[in-house]
């Protein structure tokens, strides 16, 4: 994830440093990570009335399955006018950005976890995590970001340099993954390049699987119902 580097914008921080610089009371914030451990970093912006939106952007990423969302941990201080929202941005491509998910900010003070549903996604893409501050004359608050991470996103995997030789090595989302043999020829992508999908493929019998892109892989019509199969291309034609 990516942010731009300017004075009020974000920066990796500890607790325990910014604690030392807010002896003054301009610099509020957690005095320890989402865990607790005030050695441990986050992302930490000072948010003004003259704060512009800030901006995180991720890397890229292609499809998702149905239940992915975003979660962040999120700890604010007056931010109950301002919001928090995440914005897709289709790569390669001329379709608008849209924005799945926002939700409002709060006064807490505290870490809180947030979740921004984000649905399927069936092209490349990637978030903008965008915090939208609303502060009125003579407040002084903050944002800090934690353990940000996508969940039931992708494909799972298990994440790895090396692979068993019951596996199938690719990548997922530009990830080395290892794919266990059950996933391998099941017509289901798994891999960015679909190697799952073309390595061991002769091994499985004729018929065994079949996406009907080529030939009715030795399935075919019994002819004892009153609804005849065929193979067709396109969409299917309606009576």
């Amino acid at each position: 994830w990516s942010w731009v580097d300017y004075p009020d914008g974000f920066q990796v921080m500890t607790g325990t440093e910014l604690a030392k610089r807010n002896m003054t009371g301009l610099l509020p914030g957690p005095v320890a990570d989402s865990i607790d451990d005030a050695n441990g970093h986050f992302l930490y912006a000072r948010v003004q009335p003259s704060t512009k939106p800030l901006n995180l952007t991720s890397p890229e990423f292609s499809t998702t399955m149905e239940k992915c969302f975003l979660e962040v941990y999120m700890h604010q201080s007056d931010m109950s006018h301002g919001l928090s929202r995440v914005v897709v941005e289709p790569l390669h491509t001329q379709e608008s950005s849209w924005v799945p998910a926002e939700i409002q900010g709060d006064n807490f003070r505290t870490w809180t976890r947030k979740v921004y549903r984000l649905g399927r996604i069936s092209r490349d893409f990637r978030i903008v995590f965008e915090i939208v501050p609303d502060l009125k004359a003579g407040q002084k608050g903050h944002v800090a970001l934690d353990n940000l991470r996508m969940v039931n996103c992708f494909p799972e995997g298990t994440k790895s340099e090396k692979c068993s030789t019951s596996q199938v090595k690719c990548t997922n989302n530009r990830v080395p993954v290892c794919i266990h043999l059950p996933r391998v020829c099941d017509i289901t992508r798994d891999c960015d390049e679909a190697e799952d999908e073309h390595q061991s493929c002769d091994k499985i019998p004729y018929g065994g699987r079949c996406d009907f892109e080529e030939d009715w892989c030795g399935w075919r019509d019994s002819g004892k119902t009153t609804l005849t199969w065929s193979r067709h291309t396109g969409s299917s034609p309606t009576h």
